[in-house]
């Protein structure tokens, strides 16, 4: 039985990379284009809102630590509209994953691999996340921690070679639009860097072996740590690069990294460095699968389930390569429209029918 269960230090890897993971190439661009260079100004507010969907997952969480989220939902709203909520909730992370996928080929596309089909790019990576998907939680939780690893150590050597060359002259003016576009900023940060954090109300308190070692400390300790590394990008990009030039920039956060000089005469490397935002699309993608085969699983009880897995990567792939015409349409609705249904699903549906449980009690 504990074979299959989850450390607490891969649980919080996850979250690690839930809330990094729509950072490069969604979020990040929202900031520049919204709050200008005052973006590592909404991070801060955003940090500092975000504690509360953070304890709304928590809470929820701690209410039902037998179950997961698809559980939590049947047991407060009945049999047949908890089924029709949770198949609402399972298609749009769908069309959620979709998104981040789309945003991870269009990377490695643009930036590596320019002459390689998109239809190339994106199977080479639905392999990988069909082998993870069609696994157990403590497989993908494994994973996790050595991808964490590689990623942690990217980003402190980054960060390193980076810090000698911050300006902060680049900063100023500092409130140049007032403080809306700031918090305007920071609810974006919210919707895409912090409310992705539901995803991990798929896995039961119960099957984390380790759960009772300060379980929400450790939370939150990771939920800071990991704030504080966007911090750094959004903070370093705008002092290194100005915000002049950072808004021009498809993928910024990858272009500052051509500035990166690691012990003075190491150049050129950021290739290597780049390699954690895409270990960050690529765990939260797999968390978007696992999320929606393990919602079938137990909405429609269906037994055998190897093949949800691969029939759910499949039309991740169709979808990925037909999602949007050109950039410029799915900038626009990643900046309007997005955020919207991220609150509704992952954090206003949610917070509703925990609360109506209190109130039925």
């Amino acid at each position: 039985m504990n074979a299959k269960k989850l450390h607490l230090f891969e649980y919080n890897c996850l979250s690690y990379f839930l809330i990094r993971g729509a950072f490069i190439g969604i979020c990040l661009n929202n900031l520049l284009i919204i709050s200008k260079q005052d973006s590592w100004l909404s991070v801060i507010l955003a940090f500092i809102l975000g504690f509360i969907p953070l304890g709304i997952f928590y809470l929820i969480i701690k209410d039902n630590p037998k179950g997961n989220i698809i559980d939590f939902i049947k047991n407060n709203c009945g049999n047949t509209l908890g089924n029709i909520i949770n198949v609402l909730i399972s298609i749009f992370i769908f069309i959620f994953t979709s998104l981040l996928m789309w945003n991870l080929i269009n990377f490695i596309s643009s930036q590596y691999l320019y002459k390689t089909p998109n239809l190339a790019i994106s199977i080479t990576f639905a392999i990988a996340i069909y082998y993870i998907c069609s696994k157990s939680i403590n497989v993908i939780g494994r994973t996790t921690v050595i991808l964490f690893y590689i990623s942690a150590i990217l980003f402190i050597l980054s960060a390193l070679g980076l810090s000698f060359q911050l300006d902060l002259n680049n900063l100023k003016p500092t409130l140049e639009y007032g403080i809306n576009p700031i918090f305007t900023g920071s609810l974006q940060y919210i919707s895409y860097n912090i409310l992705p954090l539901f995803l991990i109300t798929i896995i039961p308190k119960e099957q984390i072996s380790d759960k009772n070692k300060k379980f929400i400390r450790n939370g939150i300790i990771t939920y800071v740590i990991s704030s504080f590394s966007l911090f750094v990008v959004s903070f370093f990009l705008v002092a290194i690069y100005g915000i002049e030039f950072s808004q021009i920039l498809q993928y910024p956060s990858y272009h500052i990294l051509k500035r990166l000089s690691i012990l003075g005469f190491i150049q050129r490397v950021e290739s290597i460095s780049s390699i954690q935002w895409i270990l960050d699309l690529f765990v939260i993608i797999v968390m978007g699968i696992y999320f929606i085969k393990t919602s079938i699983v137990q909405t429609f009880n269906i037994k055998p389930y190897k093949f949800i897995p691969f029939t759910l990567v499949t039309a991740l792939v169709i979808v990925t390569n037909y999602l949007f015409k050109n950039n410029t349409i799915g900038n626009s609705v990643i900046l309007h429209i997005f955020p919207f249904f991220n609150y509704l699903f992952f954090l206003i549906i949610p917070t509703l029918i925990y609360f109506k449980k209190k109130i039925s009690q």
